[in-house]
């Protein structure tokens, strides 16, 4: 007689339980999101600390059912929000088809670490009008070897485009050094790549990229907040 062997049922998000019903998502940060998160201060770029890589490439998905929400698995890639947390703003985006605008990222990540809004700015790595669309690669790959130090990770944004439609799409996404390596981690797609992504899906292109610039904090910061509500927007 063939034995037969249960299945264990997917939950709403397309993920199964492990075993003893911890779901991969909380057992994910437990481990890796253990150590507390500092802020870098005295530096251009916004990056907070990690203790192992293993953070990006063992990532678990808050949903399998991507759409909309980038920021949140960005955030919670990072160590930024917990899991409760996240896995409500994912149904509250999936209902509500909308995402989250770059202010209102601004405002949580300000938030999160006890900062002043005025201590943070959306800075444009190239023009707005996509003039420079060519040279985006290497000019990213050049600003992050320069600004993002060993063992931190930043959040950056790329606003693609595409040319039959005009269409711009914004997306959410994050680097990371490691041993002096610039690596670019996709948490929403759970994919890594040594170099900017040239595309984020078929037909759309890299046309600015902008980033969070901190001016005016001259020591390390705590992660202070990781549930505080992040409105979203059509």
């Amino acid at each position: 007689m063939v034995k037969q062997t249960r299945k264990r049922k997917r939950n709403v998000y397309g993920l199964r339980k492990i075993k003893g019903g911890e779901s991969p998502r909380t057992h994910y940060a437990k481990t890796y999101h253990a150590k507390p998160v500092y802020l870098l201060p005295n530096t251009k770029l916004f990056q907070v600390s990690f203790d192992d890589p293993k953070q990006f490439s063992m990532y678990k998905r808050i949903t399998e059912k991507t759409k909309v929400e980038c920021f949140i698995q960005t955030l919670f890639s990072l160590g930024l929000r917990k899991v409760n947390d996240a896995k409500a703003d994912v149904e509250g985006m999936q209902t509500a088809k909308k995402g989250v605008h770059w202010s209102e990222a601004k405002k949580y990540i300000a938030t999160s670490f006890g900062l002043e809004l005025d201590n943070l700015d959306i800075k444009w790595l190239m023009k707005k009008d996509g003039s420079e669309a060519t040279s985006f690669a290497p000019k990213l790959s050049a600003f992050l070897k320069l600004h993002l130090d060993d063992n931190h990770a930043t959040i950056y944004m790329i606003m693609f485009k595409n040319y039959q439609n005009d269409r711009l799409l914004g997306h959410f996404t994050v680097a990371y050094k490691h041993n002096n390596v610039v690596k670019y981690f996709d948490p929403q797609k759970r994919e890594e790549f040594t170099a900017p992504p040239k595309s984020l899906v078929t037909g759309y292109y890299p046309e600015n990229f902008a980033y969070f610039d901190i001016k005016g904090v001259t020591e390390p910061k705590l992660l202070q907040v990781q549930s505080c509500p992040i409105p979203f927007v059509g």
